[in-house]
């Protein structure tokens, strides 16, 4: 199983239950509840076919109600490079995988102040590419690069969306499992915004997932397999940073349907004039010197 103890870190633990070919993805302890019925077609129990395949997305659990955020976070949530594949002109909705395919996702973002109170008025934005590595939209800033002029795509705005939080200061989106390209680790990128989606900008970041469970996906998911292993580890990302990897990471659990479910709770600054932490902004040239060029897979 996933689970994280009192240091932050992820540990990959042997356990009895059936799921995910004999383990369990469980989530931090506080939040530790595990599906009950495993109903996915793919190995482990991994459904399949995009959002459709959320058939019991009305019994899920909420993982935010016993995770008071000052146990899981304890400073503002750094920035990150925004990169070259964001597009302003997005739809506000839910569901923001328009019919593709890849294993589910089921994707939440809690939004807390300085002085951990539920932020009501943030806007969520949130994008990034499908099982095969591929962005959408063709009012990117690169769009040779983030789509490879792939018609489909370039007529597209799937995995993209943004959403108002509620009174617990929560968006949530349907998604599905990004894949990956060359140069760059699996990951998800987030704008956060005040008011509306014209607000001003707090933050602008992006988050990972744990390790052991990209192995086992890129493995065995039939909408993974087919491009193997990511060419490039978060240890070899230019972006993020192995110290404060375990604070971009999704928490993680397998839903009843096969869904993967995956959560985070970011800290915004109270103020625009305060200070912005940044992580993986300040090498030369944009990556580390040991990097290999980034390389699309189409």
């Amino acid at each position: 199983m996933f689970n994280t103890d009192s240091t932050g870190r992820r540990k990959f633990l042997k356990c009895g239950f059936s799921s995910f070919a004999g383990f369990s993805l469980l989530s931090r302890p506080f939040t530790a509840f595990t599906a009950q019925s495993v109903g996915g077609p793919e190995p482990g129990g991994w459904a399949n076919g995009g959002t459709a395949g959320m058939r019991d997305i009305g019994s899920y659990p909420d993982p935010f109600i016993n995770a008071a955020p000052q146990s899981v976070v304890s400073m503002p949530t750094c920035a990150m490079t925004q990169g070259p594949c964001y597009d302003r002109g997005i739809p506000e909705r839910e569901d923001i995988s328009e019919g593709k395919n890849g294993l589910p996702m089921r994707l939440g973002f809690r939004i807390v102040d300085e002085d951990y109170q539920p932020v009501t008025d943030a806007d969520v934005d949130i994008w990034h590419c499908d099982a095969d590595g591929i962005y959408s939209s063709e009012t990117v800033p690169n769009v040779t690069f983030c789509t490879g002029d792939d018609p489909a795509a370039l007529a597209a705005r799937f995995f993209r969306g943004h959403r108002m939080t509620n009174a617990d200061g929560v968006a949530w989106f349907n998604s599905c499992m990004p894949g990956w390209y060359g140069g760059r680790a699996v990951h998800i990128h987030a704008t956060i915004k005040r008011s509306d989606h014209q607000g001003e900008e707090f933050l602008t970041t992006q988050f990972a997932f744990p390790q052991d469970f990209l192995e086992y996906l890129f493995n065995n998911h039939s909408d993974y397999r087919i491009h193997g292993q990511p060419r490039t580890s978060y240890e070899a990302d230019f972006v993020f940073e192995m110290d404060s990897l375990d604070t971009y990471t999704f928490n993680i659990e397998q839903m009843s349907d096969g869904t993967l479910m995956a959560w985070t709770t970011i800290m915004i600054r109270s103020d625009l004039s305060d200070q912005l932490c940044k992580v993986g902004l300040d090498r030369p040239a944009g990556r580390r010197a040991q990097d290999s060029p980034i390389q699309r897979p189409f």
